[in-house]
């Protein structure tokens, strides 16, 4: 049954997160980069993602790519808790959606499938990558409830302290707090790593903020480096750029 847009799982996701949202024949959609970002709120707000699938919306079409989708339940265990549930669909959910990325070109998927619909797109003066979204299931315990499944309410503080922030602020407040005009770079990595391997969540929303820095060419890494505020780091893209991979590599060197 389609659901509605102002009942649907999806819309009690965060408003930011929905105002960069697509919504069509009953469906969200979200664009590439933003997926990491809406498994880790629907987590936050105790909602199971039920994952999702590659499409591209263009004007008089919806043209999906099955074949290029995330299916979390299909490597998970029967028998858990709500809770559980919530947990671990956000992990498989993660780890299958970083396999896709790493194996397949999204565009060239979409165009060895539906290669009228694209060549219109190009002919009419658009960008088909303007119309490329992965639409994104969500599971609420209302709806699991009504299903017999036994739902537990999250705790509280952890839930707010991850719907408060998006993955991009929360990464600027943890270098802010390790890093400084006078830090030493590998104690404060070592304090950084050291908190991260304690709090899994964390770790995860700063493994998504640094994946969108660096796959994503709008994105301006000088921004990031003036919220570190280290002056020992040329203040250039390329030197930034630099900088933020050896971050990535040494904090997430021996973490699991």
């Amino acid at each position: 049954m389609m659901e509605n847009r102002l009942t649907s799982p999806e819309c009690y996701l965060p408003a930011h997160l929905l105002q960069r949202a697509s919504w069509r024949g009953g469906e969200w959609a979200w664009r590439i980069a933003d997926i990491p970002l809406i498994i880790w709120a629907a987590r936050a707000l105790n909602m199971v993602s039920l994952g999702g699938q590659l499409q591209f919306r263009f004007p008089g079409a919806t043209c999906e790519v099955c074949s290029v989708e995330v299916q979390p339940f299909s490597q998970m265990a029967g028998g858990l808790s709500w809770t559980e549930q919530v947990a671990e669909s956000a992990k498989v959910a993660l780890r299958q959606f970083a396999d896709l990325l790493s194996r397949y070109d999204f565009l060239q998927e979409g165009r060895l499938m539906f290669p009228v619909w694209f060549k219109r797109e190009e002919q009419q003066g658009r960008d088909p990558r303007d119309g490329m979204w992965f639409v994104w299931y969500l599971n609420e315990p209302e709806a699991a409830e009504d299903e017999g499944v036994l739902v537990e309410p999250p705790p509280s503080s952890a839930r707010m302290k991850l719907i408060r922030i998006d993955a991009m602020t929360f990464f600027r407040e943890q270098l802010m707090s390790y890093f400084s005009d006078e830090s030493d770079y590998e104690k404060a990595v070592a304090e950084m790593r050291a908190e991260l391997l304690i709090h899994a969540e964390y770790a995860e929303l700063i493994r998504t903020a640094l994946y969108r820095i660096l796959t994503d060419d709008q994105f301006d890494c000088l921004e990031v480096v003036q919220w570190c505020a280290n002056r020992n780091v040329d203040e250039s893209p390329a030197k930034a750029r630099d900088w933020l991979e050896r971050l990535q590599r040494d904090l997430f060197r021996s973490a699991t």
